[in-house]
């Protein structure tokens, strides 16, 4: 009997999106090669908090792949290193192979505006912390003193008829 060389499984992606605290999100980590189903387990390191490493998944068939889903709710801000090591199902051992990912969760924030006297003409860009640019600006509860109006690039113009001051 001639015996058929089995291919390990390989980690497809190289990097993983950063993502952001508070919003549930899930990536899928393609996997190739080897005997399916996959498993996948993280060997080194840590996910970021409120994310985990779910069954592996089915991909549509055009991609001819199987993948490990990793999803959930980052609640913690920061940057995660972990090693993921996936398994293949071939008898009488599995094969496994690995790969260490970076990814960063940020927290979306903004460090406030200057305190506006009325009368004074002012002209301030809002400032934001954290996320990947380009960012969309609007106001969602609350406004500007009379006077001052905001563009859609974060830009807050004009000369306030009423003081205020922001939080």
């Amino acid at each position: 009997m001639v015996g058929v060389p089995l291919t390990a499984p390989s980690i497809n992606a190289t990097t993983i999106e950063d993502r952001l605290i508070g919003a549930y999100e899930s990536w899928t980590i393609k996997l190739s090669g080897g005997t399916p189903p996959h498993s996948g387990s993280v060997v080194s390191g840590s996910l970021p908090p409120g994310m985990s490493l779910q069954a592996p998944v089915d991909l549509p068939p055009l991609w001819s792949s199987s993948g490990i889903l990793l999803a959930g709710t980052s609640t913690a801000p920061g940057t995660y290193t972990f090693t993921l090591r996936a398994a293949d199902n071939s008898s009488p051992g599995a094969q496994t192979t690995a790969r260490t990912f970076t990814v960063r969760v940020s927290a979306l924030s903004w460090d406030g505006l200057p305190d506006r006297t009325r009368g004074v003409p002012y002209n301030q860009k809002i400032r934001v912390l954290g996320g990947t640019p380009p960012y969309a600006y609007s106001i969602v509860e609350g406004r500007f003193p009379a006077g001052l109006t905001m563009d859609s690039s974060g830009q807050v113009t004009g000369t306030p008829t009423e003081s205020w001051e922001s939080s």
